[in-house]
């Protein structure tokens, strides 16, 4: 990946988004997701290439799997460059405020990592 991605991804870490960094070697992860958990709901970035990357907005409660969720409320990427999947992610209104993105559609398959698909799994807290 190129330092403006990483630019973005150190915003994500500033911000205090959870990572997760799937694979068998943490250094070079096949996928990571980042999750930063409001008090209803989750926004979630998944990155599995520099050009396919998804970010969405998943409502939640105790038993909601964002790395798998069945409903968003907003999803931007698959297609697009993790950049600015990154930079949507992080532009994002607050719930509840007045511009926020609310459209409850059920959750592509880009917002997807199966519970399968994640083991091994390193998290880095906040």
């Amino acid at each position: 990946m190129n330092t403006e991605f990483d630019y973005w991804l150190e915003k994500l870490r500033h911000g205090r988004w959870m990572l997760h960094l799937g694979g068998i070697d943490a250094r070079r992860p096949d996928w990571i997701a980042a999750q930063f958990q409001w008090h209803d709901c989750a926004d979630v970035v998944i990155i599995r290439a520099e050009d396919s990357a998804v970010a969405f907005r998943t409502p939640t409660d105790e038993t909601t799997d964002v790395l798998n969720p069945d409903t968003v409320k907003w999803v931007y990427g698959d297609d697009k460059s993790a950049v600015w999947v990154l930079r949507a992610a992080l532009s994002l209104p607050s719930p509840g405020s007045p511009h926020e993105p609310y459209h409850l559609i059920d959750a592509p398959p880009a917002c997807r990592i199966p519970p399968g698909g994640r083991r091994p799994v390193t998290m880095r807290p906040r």
